[in-house]
């Protein structure tokens, strides 16, 4: 490769990197405002443990209850809880950030665990 083509390869390697999503984390306590939930949560291993904020919404609303096919199972994290929780999806679900395909992705995505500290967490859950 010349120089130019470096150069361009590079810079756009540079302004790639200012455009990456950043991952905002917040408390638990106010994770729980986002969500509008209200009461006190459970004390738990990851009380100070910061939660990224897309795992801050609520999570899926499903109309129907009909099993999808395949999979009909997702997790979200729940403020309650502090934990992830499995929630059954519907037909007809309203999919937010706030929703994982396995336990040890939404508490590694939500809480920042190591994948060991996460499968620890989620026990036969994977």
């Amino acid at each position: 490769m010349n120089f130019q083509a470096n150069f361009v390869l590079v810079l756009g390697l540079i302004c790639g990197l200012g455009f990456a999503e950043q991952e905002e984390r917040v408390s638990q306590e106010e994770c729980r405002r986002m969500q509008n939930v209200s009461g006190k949560a459970l004390s738990t291993d990851v009380n100070d443990v910061q939660v990224n904020t897309k795992c801050c919404v609520p999570h899926a609303e499903c109309k129907s209850r009909r099993p999808l096919e395949g999979k009909s199972v997702g997790w979200f994290y729940d403020t309650n809880q502090q934990a992830c929780s499995m929630h059954r999806l519907g037909e007809s679900c309203n999919l937010t950030p706030n929703h994982f395909l396995s336990c040890v992705l939404c508490e590694k995505t939500c809480l920042g665990l190591e994948a060991e500290k996460a499968q620890e967490r989620c026990g036969h859950y994977e």
